[in-house]
């Protein structure tokens, strides 16, 4: 796995973060699923800009293979370089983006995931109605298995 690799590189940055912690994470969980989910990386995702639901996501799912962001999208992940707890709100707001875009694309799910990172740690989160519930458990890049696991589990609730 490249994050072995990339364990002792400086990581002094968001940027750093997202490419050799982060990336590297859902990249493992993509290869063991490629043919279940697309992922995407920094692309620009504007849903409602009236609403403010405009910008680029740090990640995203879809379950459709395609080269551009298609319905439906599973989940979201937003990578942070300072405490995670500060931006459960911005990660929430782009999975009500995902939702939006899932309707008006004729693919709804009433349940989305997200989670927030700064690559050490991981907070998952899950877009239920109108509700945002945050896991109350933590889990770590020193816990791989466990992370990888969780990771897994997300992508399996969209298995048909």
């Amino acid at each position: 796995m490249a994050l072995t690799r990339h364990k002792h590189a400086p990581i002094n940055s968001q940027k750093a973060r997202a490419e050799l912690l982060i990336t590297p994470v859902l990249m493992e969980i993509f290869e063991r699923n490629s043919t279940k989910f697309n992922y995407f990386s920094g692309n620009p995702f504007d849903v409602e800009p009236t609403q403010g639901l405009k910008g680029r996501c740090d990640f995203l799912l879809t379950k459709a293979m395609t080269l551009h962001i298609t319905a439906p999208v599973i989940a979201i992940f937003e990578a942070k370089d300072d405490n995670v707890d500060n931006w459960y709100g911005q990660c929430g707001a782009e999975m009500y983006a995902a939702r939006l875009f899932n309707e008006r694309n004729d693919e709804p799910y009433r349940i989305i995931h997200g989670a927030v990172t700064n690559g050490y740690e991981w907070v998952f989160l899950r877009l239920e109605e109108q509700m945002l519930l945050v896991d109350r458990n933590r889990y770590y890049l020193g816990n791989l298995p466990e992370l990888l696991g969780v990771l897994q589990s997300v992508i399996g609730f969209y298995d048909e």
